[in-house]
């Protein structure tokens, strides 16, 4: 599969993705809704098998190659009952290709190769509640 069609297939799914949410009843107005995405995940025991000069290298390497998506994405370090995640990534978006986009680096990323994304949660980020019309709140 050539990469334009590889590109023409992830832009139809992220517009039936959008075109699901409008229906669900998002605010159409542009620049008004927000998308999220929120990558739970576990670093695996191999990133803690380096030593420190090692991960401090992959570490700063993955930082750089997500710079240019720094507005979109949040890190928590998380702690909970039973210690599932140790790290939650949260991109915020206006668009959902700018979020494909930066999972993509996240996971492509040097020390992507050290974190499993064990859950994915995709939403939209309602401001003003009475301007979603969702089932039950009509």
């Amino acid at each position: 599969m050539s990469e334009s069609q590889t590109d023409l297939d992830l832009q139809r799914q992220l517009q039936r993705i959008e075109e699901g949410i409008r229906s669900l009843g998002a605010p159409s107005r542009s620049g008004e809704t927000k998308y999220l995405t929120l990558l739970l995940c576990k670093i695996k025991g191999s990133y803690y098998e380096m030593d420190e000069q090692a991960r401090v290298q992959i570490t700063s390497e993955h930082v750089a190659s997500l710079r240019k998506f720094s507005r979109e994405i949040t890190h928590l370090v998380t702690t909970g009952f039973n210690g599932k995640y140790d790290q939650v990534l949260l991109v915020e978006s206006d668009n959902l290709r700018t979020i494909y986009d930066a999972v993509e680096a996240f996971k492509l990323g040097q020390k992507g190769q050290h974190i499993e994304i064990l859950d994915a949660v995709f939403g939209i980020k309602v401001e003003n509640k009475s301007d979603f019309k969702m089932i039950g709140n009509r």
